[in-house]
């Protein structure tokens, strides 16, 4: 999450003192990566990955499940192996901390390649991460895993190992933020950071999920009598960014191809998001939710009442974007941009476009959370460490969206590109969007199988991504299950489950088990 760099973090109340500095200095690199890169053209196209995964601690005389405290153990051991092995390679991996002690980040040691050969060895090099990380735990008994939330993070009951508890230090009602917290000192500087620009911690509610022996109303029993009925609670940064995820990162060839890859992500990135959701359990209750989306653009929104009030900056630091880049794109620009304007006059000046000067002034409405003491005073010729829909979005996090749910999109788009004319947004179905329908709308599956037939890949390649893109297309027409489906009904069909909304040790614990085997 963010630049790493080893060094000491300034504390929130000094560091907040540089924002201007850094900002004036970023903007600087920012104009010398402008100026190196916008007219280069023909560069190979890379990307790459990156995935988070919690490693569980399972008790089964007790039939806990627990989150393992150990990334300060597990991680110089992983470097380390690392560098005794020739450092990162096409086989060797890289590893880093993430927010939670019980958390550990992998990605692959060199970029991928646009080569469909190069895509199908991205499960394998998981996997592999993910047996190294298995290796160097400390007990038989600890898991890595790849899962997006803990479901019973901040219960009265122990959910740690070794057992923590909250101390005057925790400003939360139900985390010990202070010992759950990688000790790499960025990550509580963000939280203290968050919390101090906003002035309070995170008041979070995410609906319960009504069975059929939900108490109506639902009272969630761990917080105050006055609080929202029918929600659960969360109060702390840590229940946003101490979840897991699955990040990609890609090269373009030229900033031209860059603009076009971002706009294609704009409506993409709600489907994908409804098609993967992992995230129905928090807190030890089942939300009416499926994704964490929500949850984790509140945790990290640090703006000021005024901030908010006046809407000088209208949303949370983690939201979705709000313009498209490309010229073909710009007409869907229909929502305010909100952008620093001494910033937009350098890059303007510099010879930036109106467009994208706007995108990265937007940047900087926002103050920097960590200020790294080694790293205030740079080359800023050499270094670039300073600069680093709406609806659909809302529409994808909903409980089965997959299968209930409508979403905008551009029909016109996916026949014709970016340059069509056409204005073909409509309510689709996630089949529809996904598998295609009637009226010479192919789908994003048909427009990924022409473009299968159309490479240079081997038909071997084609039929084993073919497997992945079934997968994918059983998602959304129904024939599969979303990963959250899959949990809930799990945990609904467990004989220990009262269908009060309640996950309990023992169901969390058969359903961690039951994940692990998969």
């Amino acid at each position: 999450m963010g630049l790493i760099v080893d060094g000491p973090v300034l504390p929130w109340d000094q560091g907040k003192g540089f924002a201007g500095h850094i900002k004036d200095h970023g903007i600087a690199q920012l104009l010398n990566v402008w100026k190196t890169s916008k007219d280069r053209r023909g560069a190979p196209f890379k990307w790459g990955e990156e995935i988070e995964c919690m490693v569980i601690a399972f008790n089964d005389p007790e039939k806990n499940a627990k989150l393992a405290l150990c990334q300060e153990d597990v991680l110089p051991k992983l470097k380390t192996y690392v560098a005794e092995h020739g450092g990162q390679s096409r086989s060797m991996p890289s590893f880093q901390s993430e927010y939670g002690r019980y958390m550990i980040e992998s990605t692959p040691g060199v970029p991928y390649e646009s080569a469909i050969s190069d895509l199908l060895t991205v499960e394998a090099n998981m996997r592999q991460r993910r047996s190294l990380i298995r290796q160097f735990v400390n007990k038989p008994s600890h898991i890595p895993m790849t899962l997006t939330v803990y479901p019973r993070v901040g219960v009265p009951d122990v959910f740690t190992e070794p057992h923590r508890v909250r101390t005057t230090d925790d400003t939360s009602m139900f985390l010990p933020e202070e010992a759950i917290t990688s000790t790499d000192p960025k990550y509580t500087t963000i939280a203290n950071g968050i919390d101090s620009r906003r002035g309070h911690k995170p008041i979070i509610n995410l609906p319960i999920f009504r069975d059929s022996n939900t108490p109506q109303p639902f009272r969630d029993p761990t917080v105050p009598p006055d609080s929202l009925p029918d929600h659960i609670l969360l109060d702390a940064v840590s229940f946003g960014p101490g979840c897991c995820c699955l990040q990609v990162t890609m090269q373009a060839t030229d900033i031209d191809q860059a603009r076009v890859l971002y706009d294609s992500l704009i409506p993409l990135a709600p489907i994908m998001l409804a098609l993967t959701a992992a995230s129905p359990a928090y807190k030890g209750f089942l939300s009416d939710l499926d994704c964490r989306w929500e949850l984790l653009s509140k945790c990290v929104d640090d703006r000021t009442k005024e901030e908010q009030k006046e809407r000088q900056i209208p949303d949370s630091r983690w939201s979705h974007v709000r313009w498209y880049l490309t010229e073909e794109g710009k007409k869907y620009n229909d929502i305010e941009m909100v952008y620093d304007e001494a910033a937009y006059e350098k890059l303007v000046e510099a010879g930036m476009d109106d467009i994208l000067a706007k995108h990265f002034a937007n940047l900087y409405i926002r103050d920097p959370l960590v200020v790294y003491t080694s790293r205030l005073e740079q080359d800023d010729e050499k270094s670039n460490e300073h600069f680093e829909v709406e609806e659909n979005m809302k529409r994808a996090q909903e409980r089965d969206a997959a299968r209930s749910q409508k979403f905008w999109f551009n029909t016109s788009i996916a026949k014709t590109g970016l340059t069509s004319t056409e204005d073909g947004c409509q309510e689709l179905t996630m089949d529809e969007i996904v598998n295609g329908k009637g009226g010479g709308f192919e789908g994003l599956m048909g427009l990924i199988r022409r473009y299968l037939d159309s490479s240079k890949s081997e038909p071997a390649e084609r039929s084993e991504v073919g497997v992945y893109l079934d997968l994918v297309s059983g998602k959304a027409s129904g024939t599969a299950k979303t990963t959250a489906t899959w949990i809930r009904d799990f945990i609904r069909s467990h004989p220990r489950y009262q269908h009060d909304s309640a996950i309990s040790r023992e169901v969390n614990y058969d359903l961690l088990k039951a994940i692990d085997a998969t």
